[in-house]
This record gives C-alpha cells, sequence and structure tokens, in this order.
C-alpha cells in the first residue's frame, strides 16, 4: 500500500490536540450520519487522529484518515482476503492472498486501531452513504496457475524435494531451535518447510520459498519481491524487510522467501533467522 498521505493523517494529532475526542463527523465522505444507507459508520480514534471506518453489508471495511482527501481510503475484504488502497478515489494498489492477521497488522500498522477497537466502534455505529472509495470498481483480479497448482508432502526430505522440484532449497534440520516437522512444494510455484514443536506455546515458524515465474505476475515468488520493493530495507547477510508477522528477502539466484509466524518478530530474532537461513547449505 502507498502511504505518502499517511502524512496528513499525522498532522491531525498536532491539529486537533491532546485532548481530542472522538465525535460524529457530519458532513464528509459519508454525507450525515443518520441519513441512512447501506454501510455503517463510526469514527475511531487512532494513534495518527480519527479515522473514519465503514462496513458494508458484505462485511468489507474502509478506513480514512480524517483530514485526508475523501477519496483516500483503504478497503479490507475479508472473503476475498483482498486490500485495496485507493487515491484520491482511484484504485492505486491492491493485495491479495492476504490472512487476517495479516490485514489487521497493515491496518494497525497504517491507522492505529486495532480490530476490536473497530468492532467495538461500529457495534454503535450510524447508517451512511457508502465513501468514494467504495464505489470505484477495482479490477477484476487474474488469477496465478499457482491458486491452483497441487503440493504433494515430502516429509523431512529436503533433497528429495529439491531434486523433484528443482528449487534451491536451504538444508535446515532446525531453526531456532525448532526441528524441521514438514515439507510440501508445488514445481514451478512454491515450497513451504515448517518448523515446530509439540508444544502449544511456541509457534511454529513457516519459511515459504518461491520462484519468480515470467509472465505470471500473480504467483507467489512475484508477490514477495512487489513486497520486498514497497518496504524499508534492513541490513544482515542479506537486505530483507519486516511486516509482522512476516520476514521477506531473496533467495538464490531466482528465489524469494517469506518467514512468517503467528509471532511478530524483533528485530534482533528477523536478522538471526535470515542469518541461519541463508548461511545454511542447500540443495
Amino acid at each position: 500500500m502507498s502511504r505518502a498521505r499517511l502524512l496528513l493523517g499525522l498532522v491531525a494529532i498536532a491539529a486537533l490536540g491532546a485532548t481530542m475526542a472522538i465525535v460524529k463527523i457530519t458532513d464528509r465522505t459519508a454525507g450525515k450520519p443518520g441519513t441512512g444507507g447501506p454501510a455503517t459508520h463510526a469514527v475511531v480514534l487512532g494513534l495518527a487522529g480519527p479515522v473514519d471506518v465503514w462496513r458494508d453489508a458484505r462485511g468489507r471495511l474502509t478506513f480514512h484518515h480524517v483530514l485526508d482527501h475523501r477519496g483516500d481510503v483503504d478497503r479490507w475484504n475479508p472473503r476475498t482476503h483482498t486490500m485495496d488502497s485507493f487515491i484520491g478515489g482511484a484504485l492505486e494498489d491492491s493485495e491479495s492472498g492476504l490472512q487476517s492477521s495479516e490485514a489487521w497488522a497493515e491496518i494497525n500498522a497504517w491507522y492505529g486501531v486495532s480490530a476490536a477497537e473497530v468492532g467495538s466502534a461500529l457495534a454503535s455505529g450510524d447508517p451512511s452513504p457508502e465513501p468514494v472509495g467504495f464505489t470505484v470498481s477495482s479490477p477484476s483480479m487474474q488469477s496465478s496457475p499457482c491458486d491452483y497448482a497441487p503440493s504433494k508432502n515430502y516429509g523431512t526430505d529436503i533433497r528429495k524435494a529439491a531434486a523433484a522440484t528443482g528449487f534451491v532449497l536451504p538444508r535446515l534440520t532446525k531453526l531456532a531451535g525448532l526441528p524441521l516437522t514438514g515439507l510440501s512444494a508445488a514445481p514451478n510455484c512454491s515450497a513451504a518447510m515448517t518448523f515446530g514443536s509439540s508444544s502449544r506455546t511456541i509457534p511454529p515458524i513457516e519459511v515459504d520459498i518461491a520462484p519468480l515465474r515470467p509472465g505470471d505476475p500473480n504467483a507467489p515468488g512475484t508477490y514477495y519481491r512487489s513486497f520486498f520493493e514497497r518496504l524499508r530495507h534492513h541490513h544482515g547477510a542479506v537486505e530483507y524487510v519486516i511486516s509482522a508477522p512476516s520476514i521477506v528477502f531473496p533467495y538464490a539466484s531466482n528465489e524469494w522467501i517469506s518467514v512468517d509466524t503467528s509471532s511478530s518478530f524483533m528485530p534482533g530474532q528477523a536478522a538471526a533467522l535470515v542469518r541461519a537461513i541463508v548461511s545454511a547449505p542447500s540443495d
């Protein structure tokens, strides 16, 4: 998502003052609260100032910094796992395949609001027309053949999986003290290595490896690369980016890796995981 407009939201803190209260906005994107409409509207106080939130009949959520342009919104669709970003009412970016936790991590990072806060606010929200961003037609998302490619389970046999798929795979039997518990792969698309333990208090770590696929802009490898290009880079064994709950970095000559867990990574932990993966022998 592009976030140049976030600066306007940050200015809201100084403009409205530390004693700012959550109020009903009576004449903006939503129209006048109480006039009715297909959406529910509420205002939530985020870390960068007040945030408009709408929920429509299909469960889509739209977010807007109060002081931003009326067409600058982000829309999360939990049914299609898609996040659409609009600038001036025009679609600027669309991310698909997001898990709910990933979407809410992005929403919290840019708007400073949580799922619980939004749900509570909308429970007592006002009927409202949909915001501008809702009325702009998003282009249909083209699917990738990888969306339907079957994966084969290779147990913990890294060499067999590499030989069968042609992937370069890190030869790791442990990562962050967790043993390799499973490896599955779909040739030419992606491979997933899972590291975990029997303890429910320690979340498993999944290492997804995906090659770039020329002519397939929606392939996992392409998604990881575009994700990498949008975020601030950290320096280590290789450059990497962090956006909870993921670490993404380039690997081998044509592959990209995403490391995921259900908990957030501290910078030192992320650097150690990247170093362990890129320094391991490979098959």
